[in-house]
């Protein structure tokens, strides 16, 4: 009877052993290394659960680490909202988010950060979140009828560093090839956090505003200018819910280039005028003027206003009062 139980004691350990051994092994077996969360560590690897946006249009992924399992915004992204077309692009970017990063995927998140006065944060709830392989974009562009799209200088989309060396760690930092940056790049998501303004009516330069951002991008500046790259060549294409922010902003941008229109002509009046005036010498204020006054009328056409300071003009038949009298309102300027 005791030999029955040592027999059964013996198996008991071997099962538990072995129960033990496997799930060891299956923390560590991912294509990106152990599952962890490190809070000191800049990036975290762990097992995608589910993903989804929340109420704020914010694309979001729930993902086992291991030890816990958190709840991770993807940094910088939002669903568009343009005139009435917003739920349908917060489910498209749900939809896109599922396909990129389906239940059971081995993810690296890339933890972002922020700056505080000198001191750099890593954020706990937010990352760039990456696969085993870059994830590629695949659009369709909707061509829009607004000209001159906007062009920055910022870096094409660099090659993924994200690796894995044959015993399963990682070896290098991620950076290309996101979710993030595909949901961008494809026209599912906006960028966000800071907010950019990519049409040609912006009140700011779009180099001006990411200048601006840069400033408390921290870490995430090799990371923000991917996904601002692939933001504005999502806008310059219409590609996905972009194509119902185009057509948003089409009226500011119709009214934007009017705008430039009149200033590019009245700026080319004006110099026309100076060299009309400047006389041969091409000098103003010199003995060679041509002090008539010349203008442009409201069809664009050049034509000269009348010297009521002549004593050949006569401004009518009472009391002599045209003839030598000069104009209140022009006194011998030459534009008038």
């Amino acid at each position: 009877m005791s030999k029955k139980w040592k027999i059964a004691g013996g198996a008991v350990v071997v099962l538990l052993l072995l129960g033990v051994a496997g799930s060891c092994g299956a923390d560590e077996e991912t294509e990106l290394g152990r599952p962890q969360a490190d809070p000191l560590k800049p990036e975290w690897v762990g097992t995608v659960v589910s993903t989804d946006v929340d109420s704020n249009r914010l694309p979001t992924a729930d993902i086992d680490f291991g030890t816990s399992t958190r709840r991770i915004t993807l940094a910088r992204v939002k669903a568009p909202s343009c005139g009435g077309d917003g739920d349908r692009a917060a489910q498209a970017l749900r939809t896109r988010l599922a396909d990129l990063l389906p239940a059971g995927t081995a993810v690296r998140v890339a933890r972002a950060s922020s700056r505080s006065f000198s001191t750099t944060m890593l954020d706990s709830s937010s990352g760039y979140v990456f696969t085993s392989a870059p994830l590629a974009a695949t659009t369709t562009a909707t061509l829009t009828t607004t000209a001159a799209p906007t062009s920055i200088s910022s870096p094409a989309p660099a090659p993924s560093t994200t690796t894995a060396s044959a015993a399963g760690t990682s070896t290098a930092p991620a950076v290309g090839g996101s979710a993030n940056e595909v949901l961008l790049a494809e026209g599912h998501g906006s960028i966000t956090k800071p907010d950019l303004d990519f049409s040609i009516a912006a009140s700011k330069p779009l180099n001006e505003q990411i200048t601006a951002a840069t400033r408390d991008t921290a870490d995430d500046t090799a990371q923000f200018a991917l996904l601002v790259s692939a933001a504005q060549s999502a806008w310059d294409s219409s590609a996905g819910s972009q194509a119902a922010c185009r057509i948003t902003d089409q009226p500011r941008a119709d009214e934007k280039l009017r705008r430039d229109e009149e200033e590019r002509i009245r700026r080319e009046q004006q110099a026309h005028l100076d060299a009309l005036r400047a006389g041969e010498d091409g000098q103003i204020g010199t003995s060679d003027d041509d002090e008539t006054r010349y203008y442009y009328d409201a069809d664009g056409n050049l034509d000269v206003r009348p010297d009521y300071s002549s004593p050949s003009y006569s401004g009518g038949d009472g009391g002599g009062g045209g003839g030598g009298g000069e104009s209140r309102f022009c006194s011998k300027r030459w534009w008038c």
